[in-house]
């Protein structure tokens, strides 16, 4: 992955996204963000602000060592290839870095920062250190032959590494946790949203519109009825919810407008 990180951020966006889309012709793509969605929650949320943390610490880093070890070229993929390699010593030990404590503490600790210091020169040393015939240093590190090579390269797990380590074990179960919470608040936030449907009287009018039985199937006209009133929506299922809101959407791709007569 690194390798895509130093093309730049054009092709890393078009890459990200294609995971927020399906590829499968049996799953909509409301469902395929239903599968998705737990995963990217307030954990997801730390972890990623915690890896930007420690990216824009490294390209600061970097500069001011620009009259010291820093040759002045190749930040973008130096500062990429020292943020893999950290986590990649802790892969390597069999432990995981821990982000919570970035998070937490909204910086990079000093402890740290030297260590990560050390990692970017050995990092530039290995970029610029090109194999016999590649001259072009930008194209070796879009190269996965330059990733392997990095990865290859031993660095010993200090006590300062296992200060921000967590076991596999630990993590897996925190990613457990995190799921458990994204699903349920995906839940409350879906709930809400048709909420405010039920008491706006959408599907109400939506039950009565003159297209409704050759639009929707008898079970999602059982779904319509429903949630018609608050006391039958507050006893519908969370399945039962990611089905009434697939009838929103094919409700408004058939032409459906809320509050305006729809039987002209």
């Amino acid at each position: 992955m690194v390798r895509l990180v130093a093309q730049g951020a054009q092709k890393n966006f078009l890459n990200f996204a294609k995971k927020f889309f399906s590829t499968s012709e049996s799953m909509s793509e409301a469902e395929h963000w239903d599968k998705l969605s737990p995963a990217y929650g307030e954990a997801y949320y730390q972890d990623i602000i915690s890896v930007a943390i420690i990216w824009k610490f490294t390209e600061k880093m970097i500069s001011a060592a620009r009259d010291g070890w820093y040759e002045g070229d190749y930040r973008a993929q130096i500062v990429a290839y020292t943020v893999a390699k950290l986590f990649d010593i802790y892969r390597s030990n069999g432990y995981v870095f821990d982000l919570s404590l970035i998070w937490r503490n909204q910086e990079v600790p000093k402890t740290l920062a030297y260590e990560l210091e050390e990692v970017a020169k050995l990092v530039q040393s290995e970029i610029l250190s090109t194999p016999t015939g590649k001259t072009n240093v930008g194209e070796w590190t879009k190269s996965e032959a330059c990733w392997t090579r990095i990865s290859k390269v031993g660095v010993p797990f200090s006590d300062t590494f296992k200060i921000f380590s967590v076991s596999k074990g630990e993590r897996a179960a925190a990613q457990r946790d995190a799921k458990k919470a994204g699903e349920l608040d995906d839940e409350i936030s879906l709930q809400s949203e048709l909420f405010a449907r039920v008491s706006s009287g959408y599907f109400s009018a939506l039950r009565d519109w003159r297209d409704s039985a050759k639009v929707f199937t008898p079970g999602q006209n059982s779904l319509l009825r429903k949630a018609s009133s608050d006391r039958t929506f507050a006893q519908m299922t969370p399945k039962e919810l990611r089905d009434l809101r697939a009838v929103v959407v094919l409700a408004q791709e058939e032409g459906f407008l809320f509050g305006k007569k729809n039987d002209e």
